[in-house]
């Protein structure tokens, strides 16, 4: 059997009309942490390694903006992209480093029925923070 080359589901973007309201919902509701805030998006944390699990950005209405897989080497992310394109999907971005706050390498993928999937590896990862029963774990 061959080996699928992604290993998790590690983040999704939310676009919000109201920034500050979203991230107190998820704060306050889901109990994410915010670990990173730049150029107007704000990475949220659960209690897992992942650098973030939600990435929330200012848009005028309710988005999902991307969701973000890991990949399980560098070299599969070329794999990724030649299979989703020739599955119809359009390329955003080549694999590349990663410019924003979780870095590593990233590729770009538009897919078929339009959403933005994009496939990471060596991104940034935090010491897992102890199991609490009021806070996500991932």
């Amino acid at each position: 059997m061959a080996r699928f080359p992604v290993t998790a589901l590690r983040s999704v973007d939310l676009g919000t009309p109201d920034l500050d309201r979203s991230v107190a919902f998820y704060r306050d509701v889901w109990g994410l942490a915010p670990v990173t805030r730049e150029a107007g998006v704000v990475y949220l944390r659960a209690t897992g390694s992942d650098h973030h699990v939600v990435a929330l950005y200012r848009s005028e209405q309710p988005e999902l903006g991307a969701v973000t897989f890991r990949a399980a080497r560098a070299d599969d992310l070329d794999s990724i992209a030649a299979n989703a394109l020739a599955e119809g999907a359009r390329l955003i971005r080549s694999p590349a480093p990663n410019q924003a706050p979780d870095g590593g390498m990233m590729l770009a993928i538009r897919a078929p029925d339009g959403g933005v999937l994009r496939f990471v590896h060596d991104d940034l990862s935090h010491l897992p923070e102890p199991s609490q029963g009021d806070r996500p774990e991932g």
